[in-house]
Order: C-alpha cells, then structure tokens, then sequence
C-alpha cells in the first residue's frame, strides 16, 4: 500500500494531538499533513460538509477495534452523513499505555484512571489485576485524559506512548492491553467526486460499504442477505444500529468484498432495492490487510 502523499492536506481527526486518530495520521500521511484536531466524531465529520469552513479535504475516523469491536459513534455518522464517503481503510497496531505526571507516585497510590471509553475497556483485565481499587472515568480521547492528569499527582492516563512525549508525562506501565494484537481500523473520508460509484475498478481486491434499511417485517434481513448469496458475494463485516426517531428498528452495515461498479455487485443492487426501505453506498476502498507500523 503506497503511503506517500505529495500534497499536504488539511486532515481532520479526533483530537486533541496525541490521540490514536493523530498517531493513524501521522503514520498515513507520511509526507506531513496540515492537522485539524476536532472534539468529536460529529465535529470531525461536520468538517467536511461544504456548509463547514474549515477546509478539511480529508478526515481520518476510527472505525472498529479488534478487541472491542464497532466504533458506534463512526457508524452513526457515516449513516446521517450523505456528504462524505470512504475511499480508503488501514489497520493501526495500539499499544496501550498507563500514564502518570511527572512526579506521579507509584502505582498503588493512584485514585483514579482517566482514559477514552474503548481503551479502557481494551485494557479492563490488567486494571482488575493492577489498579483494581482506582476510579475509572470516562473522556472524550486518549490525549484529553493524558493532558486531564498532567497535574493530578494520584491519578493516571491510559494513552499511547506518542501522548506521553508530546505532554511530558511519566510512563508508568507498557502495553497494558489486555490482546497483545489490539489494533484500530480506520477509515479515509473525503467529499466524493461526481460519478465516483460507477468508475471501474482497478486490478487489486476491493470492499464496498453499504447501509442498508429493513423493511419492518418478519424475514426482512433474510432478504436482504440473499441477493449477496445468489450473486456470490462474500459480506466482510455486518453491523446494526438504531434508526434515529424509529426505536426498535434498525440499520444495518455491510461490507462486501467487492467493488461497487462491477456488473455482479450492481445486480445485488437491483435485487436489494425492492426487498429494503433503502440502501446507501457509502465507500468503495481497497482491501488493505497489512497493518501500518512506526
């Protein structure tokens, strides 16, 4: 996978700096990137709406983990969202790591632990056998919780290494992540371009990316999936999530591996329509299984 961009973009990501979002960037966008830090998946994908004026041309979002699964917050948005689409996905190895102040004392005097709500729980099992007795408080990012404790001597961070260089924190315990392959998917967002869904694909292995609406009917999703089998279509990663403003019923993602302008998968297309209350093409992206590494 070429990782080599020449032309420094205005790239949105989940901030502030030092979170894994900012890591993803900065091991993607090799060649530098000019970095716009948002607070939130909202924010970061409000970025690229043309009504936004900060003129992001690329936002890098977290999509599913390999410990905890779906990022819910990405999916919801990718959903409401009909101004972006995704053009490319890689794989990031996260290391997990405890955080402390500079003058941070040892570990059976910390109170409390600060860290995103997924990379607390990717390392939920050496808490319990570590910090069993310490808080556990929720932030909106890794960094936020790295720069929360910067000056709280008993409490602690859980971030990456990169978070701890940038705020000048104390390293207090490496890889505390409970899989020793914890790894982040992430997706490559960008306006898309006129015409992007019908263009050809070129040799190599593809995913497309739908949402897709049931009819609220009994054997609806049996339906929907059917139009994949008929056609040989082999779905890599199936999702559901709440409709907003219709409680209990659901959208589903699925990601097929195949490109979306090939005549196979416009026929599942076709068989897909009649069956559903909707289908939304969300990204056609290479098929990348190699993780990037620093």
């Amino acid at each position: 996978m070429n990782m080599t961009h020449k032309k420094i973009k205005k790239v949105a990501f989940l901030g502030p700096e030092g979170t894994h979002s900012h890591e993803a960037c900065l091991a993607y966008y090799r060649n530098g990137f000019d970095p716009y830090p948002c607070r939130t998946v909202r924010e970061l994908f409000w970025s690229l709406s043309s009504e936004s004026h900060a003129g992001v041309e690329e936002a890098i979002v977290p999509v599913e983990n390999s410990t905890e699964g779906p990022v819910t917050q990405t999916l919801d948005q990718l959903a409401r969202s009909d101004w972006t689409t995704v053009v490319a996905q890689f794989s990031l190895p996260v290391h997990q790591a405890l955080l402390g102040a500079p003058d941070a004392p040892p570990l059976g005097r910390i109170t409390v632990v600060y860290s995103h709500p997924q990379a607390l729980a990717q390392c939920e099992a050496w808490l319990d056998a570590n910090l069993d007795g310490a808080e556990r408080v929720a932030m909106s990012s890794t960094a936020e919780a790295a720069i929360r404790i910067r000056d709280h001597k008993e409490a602690a961070a859980i971030a990456g290494l990169y978070a701890a260089r940038l705020y000048g924190l104390k390293v207090l315990a490496e890889n505390i992540q409970d899989d020793p392959s914890n790894a982040t998917r992430f997706f490559v967002l960008r306006r898309p371009d006129a015409g992007w869904e019908r263009r050809q694909p070129t040799p190599g292995e593809w995913r497309t990316l739908l949402h897709v609406i049931l009819a609220n009917r009994p054997g609806s999703l049996l339906e929907s999936l059917e139009p994949f089998r008929h056609h040989s279509v082999n779905l890599t990663f199936i999702q559901s999530r709440p409709l907003p403003g219709k409680p209990w019923e659901y959208g589903f993602f699925m990601e097929a591996a195949e490109h979306g302008a090939t005549e196979r998968f416009q026929k599942v297309l076709e068989e897909l329509r009649p069956v559903t209350d909707g289908a939304r093409l969300l990204g056609i992206y290479r098929n990348e299984n190699s993780l990037i590494g620093h």
